[in-house]
């Protein structure tokens, strides 16, 4: 028989896979473009290789209307419009000799309380980005964690579930991953971007998930300016007096307990609004922030004390416990060729 929790889980889950569902049919974003491109594939489900690079192509030559919601974004928030675009133009899903994705589950020290925890790992297969995601799973086997860990390197999350229209609206691979996880049946899901590097076991993480329902760690109000949340803002009727107080909440280290009918909900609502690219067309972390400050949910990890910056590793004991990643900006291994300073 199955216990309370088990069963309160498998409630959450069903209640958001079936919202997922409604969202998909109701609130997801087409036009004809996009539609002209998925039936182009010969498996939106299991692309090949071919199927893959016609996405690319859509990527990089489509006319994506939607781009003019950035500009008009960018225009009023003082945005590097060029880079954000050439990043949303050249997004390699395959290698550039014909590597196809990968996708590889590790249980990682996995006991019967950690085996429904799940880190999970993605790098589009643009230079360093693979070798920043090894670098992490790396981390993680010898960091003394417990749980699974699922490594994507190219492709898009969740392409079996219908991930494959996700992967034509910008922002939206750490949704789909998490929907990915979900299906798999992991309750506690935390993302990870490749910048980071684990300081411990990262229990501490995991402990917040239970007790508050999230990770994340946030910078406070002020410091992301508000124009910064301006065409969101308007969109949630947040005024102008408000936005300055609204933490702008980093997407580096992002976990969601589905056990919480509060966080399905979240979810929910953050997938659905990422979706409306043709009101406004953000980043995913923008629209977390808001919703987490929105919905009144608690904020318990501040930035500057939760993650620690630096090239190298810092010493042993030298920094306080709160502290639990330090973000790698890899500016060196990158200038000198990847790896030459750590492998």
């Amino acid at each position: 028989m199955k216990s309370n929790c088990t069963a309160c889980f498998e409630s959450c889950r069903r209640f958001l896979l079936f919202a997922l569902l409604c969202i998909r049919v109701v609130f997801a974003y087409t036009d004809p473009e996009i539609e002209k491109l998925l039936d182009s594939l010969s498996d939106p489900y299991h692309p090949s290789l071919e199927d893959y690079r016609l996405i690319e192509h859509y990527f990089q030559y489509g006319d994506r209307p939607y781009i003019e919601t950035i500009r008009r974004t960018a225009h009023v928030e003082g945005d590097d419009f060029d880079f954000r675009i050439h990043q949303l133009r050249n997004f390699k899903l395959v290698g550039p000799n014909g590597e196809m994705p990968i996708m590889e589950l590790h249980p990682i020290n996995v006991r019967e309380e950690t085996q429904n925890k799940c880190i999970l790992i993605y790098a589009s297969y643009n230079p360093h980005y693979p070798q920043r995601a090894l670098r992490l799973l790396g981390d993680l086997k010898e960091c003394g964690y417990s749980g699974y860990v699922m490594l994507r390197i190219g492709g898009f999350p969740n392409i079996s579930n219908d991930g494959i229209k996700l992967c034509t609206l910008p922002f939206t691979f750490r949704i789909a991953f998490f929907q990915e996880a979900l299906h798999m049946g992991f309750t506690k899901i935390l993302y990870l971007d490749g910048a980071l590097h684990p300081l411990n076991d990262l229990s501490a993480v995991f402990d917040a998930m239970d007790k508050y329902g999230y990770f994340s760690s946030h910078m406070g109000g002020g410091w992301y300016t508000p124009d910064r949340f301006h065409t969101q803002a308007k969109f949630y009727n947040i005024s102008a007096e408000l936005r300055p107080h609204i933490p702008f909440i980093q997407g580096y280290a992002t976990g969601l307990n589905f056990t919480d009918k509060k966080i399905c909900q979240l979810f929910e609502t953050w997938n659905r609004d990422m979706q409306r690219v043709d009101e406004f067309c953000q980043g995913d972390d923008v629209v977390f922030s808001i919703l987490i400050w929105n919905l009144d949910f608690p904020l318990y990890f501040p930035f500057e004390t939760t993650v620690h910056i630096s090239d190298f590793p810092p010493f042993p004991d030298s920094l306080p416990p709160s502290f639990l990643f330090y973000m790698d900006q890899h500016k060196v291994a990158i200038r000198q060729g990847w790896g030459s300073l750590y492998d």
